[in-house]
């Protein structure tokens, strides 16, 4: 187990083995090159992805333009293969950057620095490239991408996160959350290159309210999410520690980002739900067994026992009563007395604090590296590091930090 820790590396997805572009998002220096297309594979490969795109209708031909002619239809309303193709420019590469970068809410931050890096570097390419006739047709190429983008990203966090928070009691947050990533938009785009929205015809949203979420915030419901859709697993003290390790998650996010008070609240509520929901599945899947009239194990029973949801909040709320007086998370788990002699409303006793560094029965790897979590423990210090926390977690002479 000590050789394997020291091995674990942390990847965002298989992706980050197949091109370094997609390793450092915020880094302009990661921005795909732009230059002209002149390799006959690329322009071959390019042509034959046209024609299948107007095969099945997803390109039609306009005013000698090739076009989409359903909005929804591509990530960008008019396909960059086919803009690539006539105008040289390697619009296809900023397609793809954003269908990497796009995808994960808890990567907005550095979405949205990408997003200006590439206008940068396109914009000085153009300018640096081509006359004034060209210029002009290449920019408003450029700014029209670029708004879509813009456009979709929103779209994409604000339905993603919006949904995921309605789920769970929170209602009525995606056009706020589109408008706060707009502000967040602009912002950047101000700060770097002196550029408002409205450069690319959209209007900068207006927060004279106060109701628009900050780049923390955003970052905060991202990680939420992410920690809550990894809260599930087999196995009654698994799950169990499970929940202890969702609640841990939680708290570390007001550590790492600076949110309000009201943006706090709805993250309690989310939370809360969330965990209830899981049990409200997990104690319904158990009476529908039961009700089959089969007997079962004991061992069975053990591990599909129903929870109390009362007694899973008083565990949740003493571990992070525990860690609110300065413990780290894993000495306040240690400490929690319900967490170390956990007693299930079938009568088992489990000890949580163990299950949290027991190893899971199955791991993944890619090479010499481990894709998933060796067990709880580093699960919860992949997810801190990610959010730039770092813990020194040792028990029994074994560095769990990741």
């Amino acid at each position: 187990m000590e050789v394997f820790v020291g091995q674990i590396t942390k990847i965002n997805s298989i992706h980050d083995y197949i091109d370094p572009y997609f390793r450092r998002l915020p880094d302009p220096g990661h921005v795909p090159p732009v230059e002209k297309v002149t390799d006959p594979d690329v322009i071959l490969k390019l042509t034959e992805l046209r024609e299948m795109q107007i095969a099945r209708g997803a390109l039609v031909e306009i005013d000698g333009e090739y076009v989409s002619p359903n909005s929804d239809s591509s990530f960008l309303n008019r396909t960059t293969a086919a803009k690539t193709l006539e105008d040289g420019i390697r619009w296809f590469d900023i397609e793809l950057g954003f269908q990497f970068r796009g995808n994960n809410p808890t990567q907005i931050g550095a979405a949205i620095d990408y997003t200006v890096a590439v206008y940068e570097r396109y914009a000085e390419y153009i300018q640096s490239n081509f006359d004034e006739n060209e210029l002009d047709k290449h920019m408003a190429t450029l700014h029209e991408i670029i708004s879509q983008v813009m456009e979709k990203m929103a779209d994409r966090y604000a339905n993603d996160i919006g949904g995921y928070l309605e789920e769970y009691g929170v209602s009525g947050e995606k056009g706020i959350l589109k408008n706060s990533v707009l502000a967040a938009y602009e912002e950047s785009f101000s700060a770097k290159l002196g550029m408002s929205l409205t450069d690319f015809d959209i209007s900068a949203p207006d927060n004279t309210s106060g109701n628009l979420y900050n780049m923390d915030e955003l970052l905060a419901l991202g990680f939420l999410q992410e920690a809550s859709n990894n809260a599930v697993i087999t196995g009654h003290d698994e799950q169990a520690a499970k929940f202890i390790q969702f609640a841990m998650k939680k708290e570390s996010i007001y550590e790492a980002f600076s949110v309000s008070d009201s943006v706090k609240d709805k993250i309690e509520t989310v939370f809360y739900n969330r965990v209830n929901s899981i049990i409200d599945v997990w104690n319904e899947n158990y009476e529908k067994q039961m009700s089959l009239g089969f007997t079962f194990s004991e061992k069975w029973m053990a591990a599909s026992a129903p929870f109390d949801k009362k007694i899973i909040q008083q565990i949740i709320n003493g571990v992070l009563e525990n860690m609110r007086t300065d413990m780290s998370a894993i000495e306040a788990l240690k400490k929690t007395d319900s967490a170390r002699e956990y007693v299930s409303s079938y009568g088992s006793t489990y000890d949580l604090f163990n299950t949290f560094f027991k190893e899971y029965a199955v791991t993944v790897k890619y090479g010499d590296d481990f894709l998933g979590d060796l067990n709880m423990a580093t699960g919860y210090n992949k997810f801190l590091s990610k959010m730039g926390l770092i813990y020194q977690l040792s028990v029994n002479g074994i560095d769990w930090t990741v």
